[in-house]
């Protein structure tokens, strides 16, 4: 496996302009760790290996000339072009350059439908150095009847692999792909520190019109859950947010969980939102909402010295989030949202007795419910 490269969210305020700017992978992923799981090299050893020249590309999606040059620009390496001197083309079933499976995709769709036992035959080739962009495009992982969701067992050797189902080496997967351990101390410390230990719930509130929004220009009439989302997300307000959260409380605590601290992460434009559920929840209950002006100000003190920190302040505040909503009792994430997406798996895959995962929910979905 080749380590890949991570770039920095465009609203990054150390992103110049639509620039892409990558970061060093060991700030999102604990390589050591993730190398055990699974063979793997850097980029950099990938290129010289190959000489820099990727011999085809899995043809998975339908793709043209910019998606090409886009690839080839983030791998730093050039596709052989199928027919020489000829650059790739517009047209998607004829882009010249070597694809794995070598036949158009039937029906002239976006994407190729097959099945799992079809997989060794599309993906049969001697090509030496492959390109397999978007990849998680393709990946339709489903959850078991007999995967127990409260506990999974993991890979642990080879045998694993054939007796496992999907679900359950899917889960595998993300346990080897979580944080580096530094990301998890300062989230530890954060808690510790700041929240005194205590057991909290933990909101992800995605929603913000310069980014998430801009989805909405682009709403397939055949998925009714994102125009729904779409038509509905911007008129939820603090106080939908804040019953939600009452509601999901109220219920720990039938539960033998005695929780006065919320923690919400949230992009910094939807600052003044957190503000209002903050004091629409401690007005009423004295209750203590925490946020990511909480976190900067606690990693600026305790951490002002480390010269990396600042260089990428912006990226290692949001991993560093993902981490804290990862040890809440409860999480309320945001739907369509890979950053939720991430903390449910990792919070999937906790053997913490303190996290709960079977009372996490949809902070969307939980809050229109209130109106």
């Amino acid at each position: 496996m080749v380590i890949p490269r991570f770039f920095k969210h465009f609203s990054d305020s150390s992103v110049e302009g639509h620039k892409t700017e990558y970061i060093f992978p060991g700030h999102r992923l604990d390589i050591e760790k993730y190398c055990r799981f699974i063979s793997c090299v850097t980029i950099e050893q990938f290129q010289e290996a190959c000489g820099r020249q990727l011999d085809a590309m899995v043809h998975l999606q339908r793709s043209k000339k910019s998606d090409i040059r886009q690839w080839e620009s983030y791998s730093g390496m050039k596709l052989l072009s199928k027919v020489k001197n000829q650059h790739p083309r517009n047209d998607p079933e004829n882009i010249n350059v070597n694809v794995i499976p070598d036949f158009p995709i039937p029906g002239g769709g976006k994407f190729r439908k097959f099945k799992p036992d079809e997989i060794k035959t599309l993906l049969n080739s001697d090509a030496r150095c492959v390109l397999y962009p978007k990849s998680l495009y393709n990946l339709n992982i489903s959850e078991s009847q007999d995967d127990n969701l409260n506990h999974v067992e993991l890979v642990t050797n080879q045998k694993d692999i054939g007796r496992f189902t999907d679900y359950q080496l899917y889960l595998s997967i993300s346990e080897a792909s979580g944080s580096p351990e530094y990301i998890k101390n300062i989230a530890g410390n954060f808690v510790s520190s700041k929240l005194k230990s205590r057991p909290f719930v933990s909101v992800h509130w995605r929603f913000n019109k310069r980014d998430f929004m801009t989805r909405c220009r682009d709403s397939p009439k055949n998925d009714d859950f994102k125009r729904m989302l779409c038509k509905n997300v911007m008129r939820i307000k603090p106080g939908n947010i804040a019953q939600t959260i009452e509601k999901k409380i109220s219920d720990l605590r039938r539960n033998h969980l005695n929780i006065k601290d919320i923690y919400i992460a949230s992009p910094p434009s939807e600052r003044s939102v957190v503000a209002g559920v903050a004091k629409l929840l401690y007005d009423k209950h004295g209750w203590l909402t925490f946020s990511s002006l909480d976190l900067d100000e606690f990693m600026k003190a305790k951490y002002d010295s480390c010269e990396i920190l600042k260089l990428h302040f912006e990226d290692i505040v949001s991993t560093t989030e993902m981490e804290i909503c990862g040890l809440g009792s409860a999480f309320l994430g945001s739907a369509r949202s890979t950053w939720t997406n991430s903390v449910n798996l990792a919070r999937s895959t906790s053997t913490d007795a303190n996290i709960r995962p079977e009372f996490d929910g949809d902070i969307f979905m939980l809050s229109i419910s209130t109106r």
